[in-house]
Parts: structure tokens; C-alpha cells; sequence
């Protein structure tokens, strides 16, 4: 099943239009569809490697009608629970465009806490700057007979600005209950102590067997932690994990993200290394010395 949209972008006609907006526009459609459904089937916008099939036909949207006058495209994009319904917990009918419209919403009102906005989402609207560089005034895009967005050149500053508050993502180790494992996206959920869940992307060096075996307990995992506008965790990528013991109480804590301006510079020895190593390999005394310093 299709759903048809109306693309609208003041200021540009489309007896003259240049190739460089539509290029512009189809980035930030196909682009920005490709982020949000990737960020909603697996907490992450972008990843390295080969991207999964259903990516590319959730942000196939297609140009079904060009007319006249200030640029008005109808275009149309699958429904996601038809392309992979064992990947995507969305409402019936609901596209990736959807998706896209409401991380364009969320960001718009500075949403800060947003499941729908990490990093890669924010890098591509922010590139809406080039759409407005080109003449137009206002964008405009609306599911036919449903919700709409409209967006001036004034909103990419508020892009700009989520963007430059998101924290980077660091290195840590979570203590949390491993409370589901879906195989066909590599993905688990921690519960942790202040009772939020985590989402966690499962790297290639951990074996589903493994994680399998340990759904159902206390975990400590270590890997690279991507954060929300607000500094709040988004998910967590895997490297290691492990049934937690006493002494991995310590990492009973929910990470927080530190924007780039007010983040500390930590020892470049100690610290380092004890961040290097898998929880066991360090004694007591480079656990509380390393705790001290980021206190």
C-alpha cells in the first residue's frame, strides 16, 4: 500500500525550476526517510557496513505528479508494515515520510528528549539550508487528506542549534536487565536502574547464542553510547557483554552526555586504559580512581 504526499516549496516555479533544488529536495526526502525509519526499527539513523533491503524500499518515495506554477510535487512512499513488518512497530499505514514529519515536528518545537532525533537526523535537516539557499521561502509537506509540516528558513537555525547541543558519543559500561533480543535487527533493550530502557545495537563480535542465554538477567555491557538533544542516552552500541556480578554494580547508572563545550578533558593514561579493558581486568583501586576523576 502507497500513501500520496504534496511537496509544496514557495518561491521556486516550475516552469524554471533548477535541477539543483530538485536534487536538493529529493536528498532531503530519500535521505531523510532512509534516517528516520532506520532511527525507528533500530535507535540508530545511520550504521557502517551494508544497509539492510527493507532500508532502501522504506525510502523509496516516488514522483507521481510535477504542476504548474510555485514548485507543488505529489509523491508517494510504502508503508512500512508491508515492506518489513517484523522490523518496524509503527501504526498500520505508517511511512517513513510519516516518520520524517514527525522528527521534523519534534525538532521544530525543540523536542529535545525525542525518540525521532539523533545526530544523523539533525545533519540532514539541517541541509535544508541549501533548499532555502536557492530562492524558496517555505516547504511544505503534507500526507493527502492527513497531517502536514510547514517549515521556513528560520527553522534550520533551530536544526542547527539541536545539532550543535547533541552531545558526541562515548565510550561506557551499563549495568541493566537484558529484557529482549530481536535477531532479525540485532537489537536488545536494557531495562536500567532509574527504570528507562536503552536500546542497544548488537555488534557482529557478540554471539547471539551468548545473548540468547542471558536474556532475563542483570548484564554489563561496554560500548559507544549515542545521546539525545537533551543528553539523555538514545541507545548503545555493543561490543561486549556479560552477566553482571557484584563488583559491576559500580555501572548501575543511567550514561549521561556532556555537550561538546562543557566536556572535561580526561587523563589521557590511567583513564584510557581502564576504559579499554573488560570489567574483571581491573582491580578495585582503578575502578575508584577513574570514578574520582570523572566525578
Amino acid at each position: 500500500m502507497s500513501t500520496e504526499y504534496e511537496i509544496h516549496l514557495d518561491g521556486v516555479h516550475a516552469s524554471a525550476v533548477p535541477l539543483a533544488v530538485l536534487r536538493d529536495l529529493a536528498d532531503l526526502l530519500v535521505e531523510g526517510s532512509a534516517r528516520a525509519a532506520r532511527l525507528a526499527a533500530e535507535g540508530r539513523s545511520t550504521a557502517r557496513g551494508t544497509a539492510p533491503v527493507w532500508l532502501g524500499e522504506s525510502s523509496d518515495v516516488r514522483l507521481v505528479r510535477l504542476r504548474e506554477g510555485s514548485l507543488a510535487l505529489d509523491v508517494t512512499a510504502r508503508a512500512l508494515d508491508d515492506i518489513a513488518p517484523g522490523v518496524f512497530s509503527v501504526a498500520a499505514g505508517e511511512t517513513a515520510l510519516d516518520l520524517l514529519m514527525v522528527a521534523m515536528d519534534d525538532a521544530l518545537h525543540g523536542r529535545r528528549d525525542s525518540e525521532r532525533l539523533d545526530l544523523g537526523v539533525l545533519q540532514t535537516l539541517v541541509k535544508m539550508r541549501a533548499l532555502f539557499g536557492r530562492g524558496s521561502g517555505r516547504l511544505r509537506i503534507g500526507r493527502k487528506g492527513g497531517a502536514s509540516i510547514e517549515l521556513a528558513e528560520s527553522a534550520v537555525e533551530k536544526f542547527q542549534k539541536l545539532a550543535t547541543d547533541t552531545p558526541s558519543p562515548q565510550v561506557d559500561r551499563v549495568v541493566g536487565f537484558l529484557d529482549s533480543f530481536t535477531i532479525s535487527t540485532r537489537t536488545c533493550v536494557l531495562k536500567l536502574a532509574d527504570g528507562t530502557s536503552l536500546k542497544g545495537n548488537v555488534g557482529a563480535s557478540v554471539d547471539s547464542d551468548q545473548l540468547k542465554n542471558l536474556l532475563g538477567l542483570d548484564v554489563v555491557i561496554e560500548g559507544t553510547v549515542a545521546f539525545r538533544p537533551s543528553g539523555r542516552p538514545l541507545r548503545v552500541e555493543i561490543d561486549h557483554i556479560a552477566a553482571a556480578t557484584a563488583r559491576d554494580q559500580i555501572w548501575q547508572r543511567t550514561p549521561r552526555g556532556e555537550i561538546a563545550h562543557e566536556q572535561r578533558i580526561l587523563p589521557s593514561d590511567d583513564l584510557g586504559a581502564f576504559f579499554g579493558q573488560w570489567p574483571g581486568d581491573e582491580d578495585d583501586d582503578q575502578v575508584f580512581a577513574a570514578l574520582r576523576e570523572i566525578s
